[in-house]
């Protein structure tokens, strides 16, 4: 397998929301999962016939894994937010727990021979409910149309910085790196801000030492 393994994080969201028993819950899901296929569908072209789909809806759930960490665009943190609404505030602690260690089971079942899209500051990551607040900024991954257009809005050479990223990416997920945490983001112009929200570590990954360079939209 050449891609992030989504299977698990999806399967438990899944299993999550079918205890519930909740019809408005489970609409709510099915829209959430209509805008991965969205998400697929508009920035990874799995209409083309020369696409891999799995590649397209692995990269997608990606996205959506962020966006439960409140680091995804407001498309997909909206989508989000609308389960947690249906599921309800009862079993927002229950939802957390199973969304995290659904996150560390598909950690664990993706090769450290695949790219990631995130670096691992926003991988480890706790699962997010409204209380917890979205206020935090969208995450641009470090490869693909959105970091070069990010780059592009900086003043920065696109495919250079891709590339220059991607390299990043691959030494710190095989461990030849350790990007250290300086607490801030680094936004349109090169301004640099912090969030509002606090982070939280996903306790099913604490073992994993995050680091840090954080580029933002």
């Amino acid at each position: 397998m050449n891609h992030y393994d989504y299977k698990p994080f999806e399967h438990g969201l899944d299993e999550f929301v079918e205890r519930l028993k909740n019809p408005a819950a489970s609409r709510a899901l099915s829209r959430l999962k209509f805008m991965v296929l969205a998400a697929a569908w508009c920035d990874y072209g799995i209409w083309d016939t020369e696409t891999d789909n799995e590649e397209a809806l692995a990269a997608a759930w990606e996205d959506m894994h962020l966006a439960f960490c409140g680091f995804g665009d407001s498309s997909m943190t909206g989508v989000v937010i609308h389960l947690w609404t249906a599921v309800g505030s009862d079993f927002w602690e229950a939802g957390v727990s199973c969304l995290n260690e659904a996150a560390s089971a598909a950690e664990e079942a993706t090769s450290k021979t695949v790219a990631r899209r995130y670096l691992l500051h926003y991988r480890i990551q706790t699962v997010r409910t409204p209380e917890m607040g979205y206020d935090l900024p969208a995450v641009v991954p470090v490869t693909g149309s959105r970091i070069r257009e990010w780059a592009a809005k900086n003043g920065l050479p696109p495919r250079k910085t891709e590339a220059q990223m991607a390299l990043i990416e691959e030494y710190e997920r095989l461990g030849l790196i350790n990007l250290e945490a300086e607490g801030y983001f680094v936004g349109h112009g090169g301004a640099q801000f912090e969030p509002g929200s606090a982070m939280a570590v996903n306790p099913a990954m604490a073992k994993l030492q995050p680091p840090t360079l954080k580029l933002v939209e």
